[in-house]
């Protein structure tokens, strides 16, 4: 917030109730007409001098305030840490005390804050500063992003206008977000707050980090999985259970862009026990259990299975319930063509080798 919002915000907070007297007046110039009692009306001006004291002070108040929510956020890490150690075990007098002495202090902060009139001030602060010290995970941008939704600060796009928003890219307005495909604009753009901005400029951090960090781990599982060997693929081929991890190399174009990043998918080969009860039968299935990179949209059907016969035969039989066919459309052909793909890639590789050694 800028000081001379904040300068509003205290000026709001002291200023004093209707009272009987002013009611009164009102109440007789609605009646008559009468404009007389605008010359009882007092002008306060300030001098110089006194914007100057009273803008150092809002200055002073902000600051204080603002170091409070960075202290507020600070001891409720410290009780959250605590709290998870209670759950592993008996905590130590020293922790007790420790966390006793926390929850004092936390309410103790809001209850000063809440006397000098400043209450929202240090909310819109202590959110800030969660947003700062915040860990790079999926879980917490998505919490957040809720709350800021949910505050009237963001929206979330979808539909046509995040279809036309993926192509426009650096026409972006200021202060557009985007976390793994999903689009969040600004409910403000003109006029924006001092908060407003803040606000996007942390959730933006947040988000980057966020990403950066994922990329590391996703770029370590996908260097993991492109070293185990093609040869292996041939399992799915056998009809060997098992879990088989499938590198997608990355594509370039002529001037060396990358069109689609690297990606994989783990699938594991089971026998599913299907049927009624009274005539069960095993059959062998395919069953999702990891993406990453460019194919990591197939956690979300993380679990899920096809028959290994849909597989063989490249594609679902006529006779598969629709809803079946329903639940499984997604994933089912993109799953059944790239394992296809690849155990003929594995065959070639075998096939050359063979043909190397003669």
């Amino acid at each position: 917030m800028s000081t001379d919002s904040f300068g509003d915000a205290m000026a709001k907070a002291e200023a004093v109730k209707e009272t009987k007297e002013t009611a009164g007046i009102r109440k007789q110039t609605k009646k008559d007409g009468d404009l007389s009692v605008i010359d009882n009306i007092k002008i306060v001006e300030l001098s110089l001098a006194e914007k100057a004291e009273r803008a150092e002070k809002a200055v002073k108040m902000k600051k204080q305030v603002e170091e409070a929510a960075r202290k507020f956020v600070a001891i409720q890490a410290t009780i959250h840490d605590l709290n998870a150690l209670a759950t592993k075990g008996p905590l130590s007098s020293e922790s007790k005390g420790n966390l006793s002495s926390s929850k004092t202090s936390i309410k103790q902060i809001r209850m000063v804050v809440a006397e000098t009139g400043c209450l929202d001030h240090f909310e819109k602060s202590v959110f800030l500063e969660s947003i700062r010290r915040a860990e790079t995970n999926a879980d917490n941008v998505s919490d957040f992003m809720v709350k800021a939704i949910d505050a009237g600060h963001y929206r979330k796009v979808s539909g046509d206008e995040g279809r036309k928003l993926s192509k426009r890219g650096p026409t972006w307005s200021k202060g557009t977000l985007r976390y793994r495909g999903q689009f969040y604009l600004p409910c403000f753009d003109k006029d924006k707050s001092s908060y407003q901005m803040a606000l996007e400029a942390e959730l933006g951090k947040l988000i980057r980090r966020t990403v950066s960090a994922e990329k590391k781990v996703t770029e370590a599982r996908l260097e993991e999985i492109r070293k185990v060997p093609t040869e292996e693929l041939l399992g799915i081929k056998r009809r060997k259970p098992g879990c088989y991890p499938i590198y997608f190399p990355a594509f370039t174009s002529g001037d060396g862009r990358v069109k689609k990043s690297a990606g994989a998918v783990v699938v594991c080969i089971k026998t599913n026990i299907q049927g009624p009860k009274k005539n069960p039968y095993p059959v062998l299935v395919i069953e999702i259990v990891e993406g990453v990179g460019r194919c990591e949209w197939l956690n979300e059907h993380v679990g899920q299975r096809i028959n290994y016969s849909w597989y063989d035969k490249q594609t679902i039989p006529s006779t598969v319930h629709n809803e079946v066919v329903e639940k499984v459309s997604p994933f089912a052909g993109y799953i059944m063509r790239k394992l296809y793909q690849s155990v003929g890639r594995a065959l070639k590789a075998q096939r050359m080798a063979r043909e190397t050694a003669k």
